[in-house]
């Protein structure tokens, strides 16, 4: 029997990106999400929920060997969403479902974070405490606008 693989978001780009990838690669794949998943890749699961509601996550991860955590509202939501429902959302769902993983002893989480930049202002470059360079959100390189000396 292959490693199960829970993808939470599994409707929105990432989701439906790597589930193929995942599938191609042997393990067996559970896509979660909010929404249907419509178009999901021949062999994998589907399964409606929500990451905010720690019964459907602990659900979800029954089973579970490995999790790739994409569920998150991104930039292009700011205009349709309250910061109430990004913070729901992004950081109580992102609790839950390490909560469900520990819970479940699930071996590895991988957490997309991209979602954690549009919740701070993007626009604002991070240091890399490992190797002391500044990164955008995107993970490249910071741009600065200062003018040289």
């Amino acid at each position: 029997m292959s490693d199960l693989i829970l993808v939470t978001g599994g409707a929105g780009t990432l989701g439906r990106s790597v589930a193929p990838v995942l599938l191609e690669a042997g393990y067996a794949v559970r896509l979660l999400d909010v929404r249907a998943i419509e178009d999901a890749p021949t062999g994998a699961e589907t399964l409606i929920g929500d990451v905010r509601d720690p019964a459907d996550v602990r659900s979800a991860m029954a089973g579970v060997t490995g999790e790739i955590h994409a569920a998150a509202w991104h930039g292009i939501h700011l205009g349709d969403h309250a910061r109430d429902e990004f913070w729901d959302l992004n950081v109580r769902g992102t609790y839950h479902v390490y909560e469900a993983a520990a819970a479940a002893g699930v071996r590895a989480v991988v957490l997309s974070p991209r979602w954690a930049c549009t919740a701070t202002r993007a626009a604002r470059p991070t240091v890399d405490r490992r190797s002391g360079s500044a990164k955008t959100c995107r993970g490249g390189p910071a741009r600065s606008t200062a003018s040289p000396r």
